[in-house]
Order: structure tokens, then C-alpha cells, then sequence
């Protein structure tokens, strides 16, 4: 262990144990370097640590404070947001969400609490634009050519060059350039069921994916899905027992909306499962780039030992939603997934490809990513403060160990559709709950709020706003 390491867990055991408590002012590198005996370097190693592990915060001209942590008693629990799964399948009921969605995240009047988008001002825009100049010099006319249906083989060389990082390793010729992840899981679901099957899905799930499954008229059977540890592999895998499932979907690392990730072993045994049963596992880690501490989470994919994984993945939450770029890596189903791409769409953007993958090279991406990162983790951290601050008692909130979205358990008899229009009258924009179950019957008292703006002025007062809004329902 190195010495800024072994500073770094004294410090913490400081912290856990109460010594240094919330908000106090942690020890200044100063300090540090004359109680360890350290250079300044070894000091801010120890705390830059710290920093990324959640327990301190850096505050402009002020130095490093212990984190005010979150009260036991207003976490999200297992049981708050994990209802039984319903064995009986069904169709699901879906409305329009995705189009509002995208109307109040471009709508200058709305505070943008409902989609799930990055602000602009997080991306790197001044470099992707270096990157199109560059591409345009590089391709001249052939910019406006159609690229191959699997895309370009220098993109899905550099996705490939990254897949260690999530556990795997592949190939440029087993990636497949999508318009954006939503295509990537629609043209596996394409592949990979026909018109009345069952497909099981976490419950709840991002509400796009409903939609998709609701309009290839397929049935689902709902899977619970924990704040803290995602999919429930048992009761998965008693409905594989029950039913003729012909696929899976799930987001493994950072659920949206709950927040939760699969431990490595949960992982595992469902890369065991769908190989026994020959099913596949549409497997969304759009979120698994985006964790908050630690290391990145490995992907299911990297448990596949049979190809029935199709990993899918974009950049819109770590790049740009914009650029409507995603890939897949469809394992055994790769010729069908090809053949099904060049249907749909016969191929992704020449340029935006090229672009992308001239950032790729170097390490530009992964400086931002860690930026990025750090920025997510302040601004969750605002989020689920103040919402505990300005909503009214009985509220609850999922802790994320990754991404940007927050799933809030509103008091019990609050309905969620109640506060949507609220918030929508008051230039406010939410998801509600219900918008993430399949039948439209659960979840009634949950909201997601996304945490993907720096939280400023118009965001604390929108939050503030949401607040009253629902403490006024909450009487009713």
C-alpha cells in the first residue's frame, strides 16, 4: 500500500468512526504533511482519494470538508421499490413519454428535472467540434457516404480497444455501430422475438424500453429491482422456471430510475442462467462509465461464456445525446443483429463515426470521463440533499453509486400523477413513477428526478418549488 493510500484510510477511519464528523473541516494538506511526514503531493493524493470515495469535498479557497451524509432513515430500502414480481404476464400499458421527455428537456421555460441528459455544459463540445473539423479534412466528399451497416471499423476498433475496462474483451469485427443506444436494444429485441412473446424486464425499468416492447406488441413478465443491488436473480429465475421466456432485458450497472447494480456474483449467475436456458440477455450499460467511486463496475457480458449477452451501450450520457451514437456487441445473434441493422437503418452517420472515433484516440475521453465523474458525484449529492431539505416528511431517496438519476419515494398516498401536473402548471419538468412500470399501476408514489444540470439557482428553486408542491398534494 502506498503511503498516501495508508493516510487516506486513516483519514476515513476518522470519518466512519465519528471523529471527524459532518461538515467539519478536514485536516489541510499542511497538517497532513506534518503529522505523516509527507511531501504535499503525498497529501493530496491522500485526499484527492477521499474525494472520489465520497467521504470529503473540496470547497473553492476553503480546503476539504467531511461530507454531510445522508440519514439512514431517508434511504430508499429494498422492500420501498421492489414489489413482487407479477408471474401473470401482461401487455404493457405505455404513454407518450419519450416525446415529452425530449419536448421539456429542449423547453428553455422548464426546469429540466425529468430527462435523463447531461447539460451540454458538461460535454465536451469545444474538442468534438476539433474532432468533426478534423474528420471532414480526413474524409473530403466521402463524408456524405454511406458507411457499412456495422459501421466503421475505426470506431468499433476504439470501442473495442475499451472493453477491458468493463471485463471483456472483443474484436472490432463483434461491435455494431447503432443510432444511439435506443437502437442498439431495439434491433435486439427485433433479432430476438416476434409479436406475443414474453420478455422479462426489470421492474421498473427506463420507460423508452416500454414503449419499445408495447409497440413490437410483446408480453412482459416484471422483475424486481433493488435500490442496491438491481435485478432479483432468484426471482428471475423462477420465471424462466414458469414461463417460455424468449428474452431478458436489464441494466445491470446504475438501473434507471432505482439506481442499483448487480454484485459481481448476482452477475455471474445470470451469464449461467441464460446460457442453461439458450436465452438471450439484452444487457443496457448505457450508465456503466458514469460510477462514482472505486473501479468500474464489470458488465454481465464479461460472464458470458456462450454469446447469449447483447451488450449494448451509447455515448449520449457520457458524450453527447446529439450524435445518436451507439454500438452492440451481439455475441452469437451478430449476423441476424447485422442483417436486422441494414433493415432498419442500413447504417449510422459517416461523420459523427469518424468524429467519434478520432476523440476516442488519446486519452481526451478518459480525462473527461473523470471530470465528468467528480461533477456527477457533487451534483447528486446537492440533488438528494435538498429534496431531503424541501420535501416533506415521509419522503425517501435511492443513493446511486452511479449515474445522474434519483428514484424519490414520495409520502405514501402522494400520487405521482398529481405532482407531474403540478410541476408541468409551474414550468417544472419530473417523471412520474408509474411512467417506469409496466402495467401503468405501480409506483404510483415515486418520481425520478435527474440530477444531469449543475444544481444553480433555477434548479435549487425548482427543487424548492417541487417541495411545496408536494407537501400541498400531500394534504389533500
Amino acid at each position: 500500500m502506498y503511503k498516501y493510500e495508508e493516510i487516506a484510510e486513516s483519514l476515513a477511519k476518522q470519518i466512519r468512526s465519528g471523529n471527524l464528523k459532518s461538515g467539519e473541516r478536514c485536516p489541510s494538506t499542511r497538517q497532513i504533511c506534518r503529522q505523516f511526514k509527507v511531501s504535499l503531493a503525498t497529501s493530496v493524493q491522500a485526499l484527492s482519494i477521499l474525494e472520489r470515495q465520497g467521504l470529503v469535498e473540496a470547497r473553492p479557497q476553503s480546503g476539504y470538508y467531511v461530507r454531510s451524509a445522508v440519514p439512514p432513515s431517508a434511504l430508499l430500502k429494498k422492500t420501498d421499490s421492489a414489489p413482487t414480481a407479477k408471474i401473470a404476464t401482461t401487455h404493457v400499458i405505455a404513454g407518450p413519454m419519450v416525446e415529452e421527455c425530449i419536448a421539456a428537456a429542449r423547453n428553455p421555460l422548464l426546469a429540466p428535472l425529468g430527462a435523463a441528459t447531461p447539460s451540454a455544459t458538461l460535454m465536451p463540445v469545444k474538442a468534438l467540434m476539433r474532432a468533426f473539423a478534423l474528420s471532414a479534412r480526413e474524409l473530403g466528399p466521402d463524408a456524405m457516404l454511406y458507411e457499412l451497416p456495422a459501421g466503421s471499423e475505426d470506431l468499433r476498433r476504439q470501442i473495442a480497444r475499451r472493453t477491458p475496462l468493463s471485463g471483456f474483451e472483443v474484436s472490432a469485427d463483434d461491435v455494431i455501430i447503432t443510432n444511439g443506444g435506443m437502437e442498439a436494444i431495439s434491433i435486439a429485441l427485433r433479432t430476438t422475438t416476434k409479436p406475443g412473446d414474453i420478455v422479462a424486464i426489470e421492474s421498473p425499468i427506463y420507460f423508452g424500453i416500454l414503449e419499445l416492447i408495447a409497440d413490437l406488441d410483446l408480453k412482459v413478465a416484471p422483475i424486481s429491482s433493488h435500490p442496491s443491488t438491481g435485478l432479483d436473480i432468484d426471482c428471475l429465475t423462477s420465471v424462466v422456471k414458469q414461463k417460455k421466456v424468449a428474452a431478458i432485458i436489464g441494466i445491470p450497472n446504475f438501473n434507471n430510475p432505482v439506481g442499483g447494480t448487480m454484485p459481481d456474483g448476482a452477475k455471474k449467475l445470470l451469464a449461467e442462467l441464460v446460457s442453461a436456458a439458450d436465452i438471450p440477455f439484452i444487457e443496457d450499460d448505457l450508465y456503466g462509465d458514469l460510477y462514482h467511486h472505486g473501479t468500474r463496475p464489470v458488465a454481465v457480458k464479461s460472464f458470458d461464456r456462450t454469446g447469449n449477452v447483447i451488450y449494448c451501450s451509447s455515448f449520449s450520457k457520457t458524450l453527447s445525446p446529439g450524435i445518436r451514437l451507439g454500438w452492440s456487441i451481439p455475441g452469437k445473434y451478430h449476423d441476424a443483429y447485422q442483417k436486422r441493422k441494414s433493415i432498419n437503418t442500413l447504417s449510422s452517420p459517416t461523420w459523427s463515426q469518424s468524429a467519434v472515433a478520432n476523440y476516442l484516440k488519446g486519452n481526451a475521453y478518459d480525462r473527461h470521463l473523470e471530470q465528468f465523474r467528480r461533477i456527477l458525484v457533487e451534483q447528486v449529492h446537492q440533488y438528494i440533499h435538498a429534496i431531503l431539505q424541501c420535501f416533506p416528511e415521509g419522503t425517501k431517496v435511492a443513493s446511486p453509486q452511479g449515474g445522474f438519476v434519483l428514484w424519490v419515494q414520495l409520502p405514501v398516498g402522494v400520487d405521482s400523477q398529481k405532482i407531474w401536473a403540478e410541476a408541468r402548471a409551474n414550468k417544472i419538468s419530473i417523471i412520474p413513477g408509474y411512467a417506469f412500470s409496466a402495467a401503468g399501476d405501480q409506483f404510483r408514489n415515486f418520481i425520478r428526478i435527474s440530477c444531469g444540470h449543475p444544481f444553480n439557482r433555477i434548479m435549487e428553486k425548482a427543487i424548492k418549488k417541487l417541495g411545496l408542491l408536494t407537501g400541498k398534494v400531500a394534504r389533500e
